[in-house]
């Protein structure tokens, strides 16, 4: 069941449960935002899957790298109650579930690259607030790529859609680097990914991808080691998938992530 009245919030607040998490630093550059999901080691571990290739795979709670999630009882739904985060680095960190992952895209290839099609998970229902982010495994060449898109099919089922990395690959782009794409105007959502082109060759081959997530909420690490904490009020008790691949984002402000130490708070009625 949802909640409704202000008696099943109190109840829902109350059972509520804390998912701490910890993660150690990563190698980064001002300004960018880099998936922690294989970056870094901590709580949760850095994930043990191999990096996707053009197959792809879906991801779920029970997928290496995930921040554990408990069971949600018969019939519940699972709200984010509470958010905190301190580390020494000033930035922004999100909480998204990341869906469906495709890898072994190459730098130098100047034409379309197709990708397997991957099923949706169900917890993503159409696809609505799902999106379509670059994301690199190994590093790329020196040469930036100004024209980068991506066929797909958006939350009405309809294929053909083109969605444009603004402002394309940049020159020397590292790896754990994401970047999301714009979908075509009108779309709200993600059901799958054909294909990617990028113009220009990076010169060297690398290994990027593509990932379909959907943010759950951000919080600002404003002050160095000093935690920033966000009630049900203010996470608006953002819904969290029942079998979601909840990962960590983080956008720096220097060369490195941070240590970061936060905490779920998370509550089901």
């Amino acid at each position: 069941m949802a909640i409704t009245t202000r008696d099943q919030l109190a109840a829902a607040l109350a059972g509520s449960y804390d998912r701490p998490f910890f993660k150690g630093s990563a190698t980064a550059v001002v300004g960018f935002i880099y998936a922690l999901f294989r970056a870094s080691g901590g709580d949760p571990a850095a994930s043990t899957l191999a990096n996707p290739t053009t197959t792809g795979r879906a991801l779920d709670r029970t997928s290496s790298g995930a921040i554990p999630l408990c069971a949600t009882g018969s019939g519940n739904t699972l709200y984010l109650a509470g958010l905190q985060v301190a580390g020494p680095t000033i930035g922004n960190v999100g909480i998204y579930d990341r869906a469906v992952e495709w890898g072994g895209l190459s730098g130098t290839v100047t034409t379309a690259q197709s990708l397997s099609a991957v099923t949706l998970p169900a917890r993503c229902g159409d696809g609505t607030g799902y999106g379509i982010w670059l994301e690199i495994y190994t590093a790329l060449g020196s040469t930036a790529s100004a024209t980068v898109t991506a066929s797909y099919t958006n939350q009405a089922g309809t294929s053909g859609r083109t969605a444009t990395l603004i402002g394309g690959i940049p020159a020397s782009i590292p790896a754990n680097r994401v970047m999301q794409f714009a979908l075509q105007d009108g779309d709200t959502g993600v059901q799958s990914v054909q294909s990617v082109t990028s113009t220009t060759s990076t010169g060297t081959a690398g290994n990027f991808g593509v990932t379909i997530r959907k943010l759950i909420d951000t919080v600002p690490n404003a002050t160095a080691n000093v935690g920033y904490v966000k009630g049900y009020a203010e996470t608006a008790l953002a819904i969290i998938p029942s079998d979601a691949c909840l990962e960590i984002l983080v956008q720096a402000s220097t060369t490195s992530t941070g240590t970061l130490f936060g905490k779920l708070s998370i509550a089901q009625g």
